[in-house]
């Protein structure tokens, strides 16, 4: 082979490398690259160094009615909701969806419109795609920015993302999350409902003088042999609670799951109440317990 040949197959190669390249990154990027140019919804994962408004709390979302998406052809989170009146003298109301898990935070971004609360509007409907989300359960956050200001919540909304797509959450046993004793560890259950082969458990949980918004929380159920289970049971904002502790940083304390009876021993139980911090991992067990027959 001459250098003349050589030299000529030389950009040839170049741009074969080059679309090696691309194609490679395209294959690290496919879900930004197909959104980017859908303008499909879709979850970014953020900074661990991301803060949420720690002022102000949300009192105008009713979230009505969800709905999950789960066939050949999408797979999402339908959330259907209703506003009271919105400060929006100045046209610049805007409203955002996040996403957590219990290790992470993501916010939701629209490409198609970026006003959501409109002018003489209060409905609230938002798709959110979950095809890039990893196996795990996700629950719903709402910001507002009005003329008022900016408010947030944790609703209480929640979803297992599964490989077939997202599923209602069903609390089964996660590992045993090991916590100090704690007095300052607070809980109530108020609600307690049975459906088909399933327990409702509803309540509250606060860890006084903290913050609840660092906080993941989880039911630590021990049957009358004494074999325990833990079961995450995601926090989300209750207004009366924090205003019970007089303390804004309790408002994100109420917990809502549905356990299945397969996983719990006909009888008598005591359940605890535990509290991990998301960054610290530092933990805490009630040290009140609740008695509950199953």
């Amino acid at each position: 082979m001459t250098m003349t040949a050589f030299s000529s197959k030389r950009p040839i190669t170049a741009v074969y490398l080059g679309l090696v390249l691309l194609f490679a990154v395209y294959l690290g990027n496919a879900d930004r690259v197909y959104y980017a140019l859908s303008g499909k919804s879709h979850a970014v994962k953020l900074p661990d160094d991301f803060l949420l408004p720690d002022k102000g709390v949300i009192r105008f979302f009713d979230t009505g009615k969800d709905f999950l998406v789960n066939n050949r052809f999408e797979e999402g989170k339908l959330l259907l909701g209703r506003t009271v009146p919105v400060a929006n003298e100045r046209g610049g109301a805007q409203l955002w969806v996040f996403l957590r898990s219990p290790d992470a935070l993501f916010e939701v971004t629209d490409k198609r419109h970026l006003l959501w609360v409109e002018p003489g509007k209060s409905l609230v409907d938002f798709f959110i795609p979950t095809s890039g989300l990893e196996a795990g359960v996700y629950q719903l956050g709402l910001l507002l920015s009005d003329d008022e200001g900016v408010r947030f919540a944790w609703i209480a909304s929640f979803f297992e993302k599964r490989a077939g797509g997202p599923v209602s959450y069903t609390a089964r046993p996660v590992a045993s999350v090991i916590g100090k004793t704690s007095e300052s560890l607070k809980f109530h259950i108020g609600k307690m409902g049975k459906e088909e082969k399933a327990v409702l458990l509803q309540g509250w949980a606060v860890l006084e003088n903290a913050d609840m918004n660092d906080y993941s929380g989880f039911l630590k159920i021990e049957d009358s042999r004494g074999v325990s289970k833990t079961f995450y049971a995601p926090l989300y904002t209750r207004i009366g609670v924090a205003s019970r502790y007089n303390d804004p940083r309790a408002a994100n304390s109420g917990f809502r799951i549905k356990l299945s009876l397969d996983q719990l021993a006909p009888g008598r139980h005591s359940i605890k109440v535990l509290v991990r911090h998301r960054k610290t991992g530092e933990a805490f067990e009630s040290a009140q317990n609740e008695i509950k027959n199953f």
